[in-house]
């Protein structure tokens, strides 16, 4: 179904999305943690001498807390330190922004298309930023955008043929900085835990600082988002209703995937980038050319998003994509206006006696096998594994800006 001129539609809120990240002002707390990684870039890159081992700076925060906002800022001032106003020490650097998430590196090329003094070749991939720097030399400043996103393991389909992005990373690099999550950790292959970051790091002899954002800026509710992290990992007393009320935010349960569809479309030609997103619990493979269908009550019968290649491709969620249904590989480090989920049947919500709810995980119906296949010949245990399905519906239930509905397939109830 086409809406109007489409390509008015996409450039406009694809024109939105950059501008939270180019021009939004930060937050004091956001301004202090850019400053702190400036200064910390200037100084490492200064005193660096040869055969000196990485520094490396960590930036934590929950879902929609901006730091890819602040990651922007940090990497934009750096290029202009060293490309416009030609700092000593900073001059004769190369600097790069790795992501190892397509839709992330499309909207940071449409970035550098903005600015005189970034250019395309400094957004990579990580595997394709190591592959390259044998031959260029150590980088100056590498920023690691969804850092929980790196390679833990060898992957020769993907053309990755060492053990773990981040070693690699910092042999090729002076001052590393890298922004991580571990509740966004999704796959068995990209397996970074609440320790194992700072544990390879000092395993590896290296020198780090941290810093940490705390205030989250997505979703018009804190409460909700507050609510969403203790329905993943905790327990919640009911729906989010009257506290998304008190904050102007839209929240809905439906018990008709249909019917919250529908409300999906009607949000997305009032505000656009509103879609309908899942719980990996239905089939899915890129290759083969066949469409695969995520199913709910009402009738409910969509495909799964197709991937598009491509670095000048529009995002997802400013495409014409309105009638597919994204998993949370298609939304990590997006924001959606309004973002209905489909909880399925990997997820059992649970309620208690005393109204409370809790989440059980039933790793028998989770379908991403790719994301939970062996690592290093051995099977994730089934714990790992209900680790990545609570953290890929924390992942869709803090996308939304405005609005958060939610259908759950499976429920039960304690006596």
């Amino acid at each position: 179904m086409k809406r109007g001129n489409e390509d008015d539609i996409y450039k406009e809120h694809q024109g939105e999305y950059i501008d939270r990240l180019c021009e939004v002002s930060l937050s004091e707390e956001q301004e202090k943690v850019r400053d702190v990684i400036i200064d910390f870039c200037k100084q490492t890159l200064v005193g660096y001498q040869d055969g000196d081992k990485a520094k490396v700076f960590i930036v934590e925060g929950g879902a929609g807390t901006g730091k890819s906002v602040v990651m922007n800022t940090v990497f934009n001032e750096m290029q202009r330190l060293t490309r416009q106003v030609k700092v000593d020490g900073l001059k004769d650097e190369d600097h790069y922004l790795l992501v190892n998430h397509p839709e992330m590196i499309r909207l940071y090329l449409r970035i550098s298309k903005r600015y005189p003094y970034l250019r395309k070749g400094d957004v990579d991939r990580p595997t394709s930023f190591v592959n390259r720097a044998d031959k260029k030399g150590k980088a100056g400043v590498v920023i690691v955008d969804e850092a929980h996103l790196l390679a833990t393991c060898k992957n020769s389909w993907k053309g990755w043929r060492y053990e773990n992005h981040l070693i690699e990373i910092l042999k090729r690099a002076k001052a590393v900085v890298l922004v991580y999550d571990h509740r966004q950790c999704l796959r068995t292959d990209q397996w970074w835990d609440k320790d194992t970051m700072t544990q390879l790091l000092t395993s590896e002899g290296i020198e780090y600082s941290k810093a940490e954002l705390k205030v989250q800026w997505r979703m018009q509710s804190e409460a909700v988002c507050e609510w969403a992290r203790k329905f993943c990992y905790e327990k919640v007393q009911g729906w989010p209703v009257k506290e998304a009320k008190e904050a102007g935010f839209d929240f809905r349960y439906f018990d008709n995937a249909q019917k919250m569809y529908e409300k999906i479309v009607e949000m997305d030609k009032r505000c656009g980038s509103s879609r309908i997103i899942s719980t990996y619990d239905s089939p899915y493979r890129i290759s083969g050319g066949k469409t695969y269908y995520v199913d709910g009550r009402g009738g409910f019968h969509q495909p799964w998003d197709k991937y598009v290649g491509g670095p000048d491709v529009p995002p997802w969620s400013v495409r014409d994509t309105i009638h597919e249904v994204g998993s949370c590989y298609t939304v990590q480090g997006i924001d959606l206006e309004y973002a209905g989920v489909i909880v399925g049947k990997s997820v059992v919500v649970v309620e208690n006696p005393d109204k409370s709810m809790h989440i059980e995980v039933d790793v028998s119906q989770y379908c991403d096998n790719a994301g939970v296949a062996k690592r290093n010949g051995q099977y994730p245990s089934p714990r790992a594994v209900e680790d990545i399905i609570r953290n890929s519906l924390y992942v869709l239930l803090t996308r939304g800006r405005k609005g958060l509905y939610v259908y759950v397939e499976r429920f039960a109830r304690r006596k």
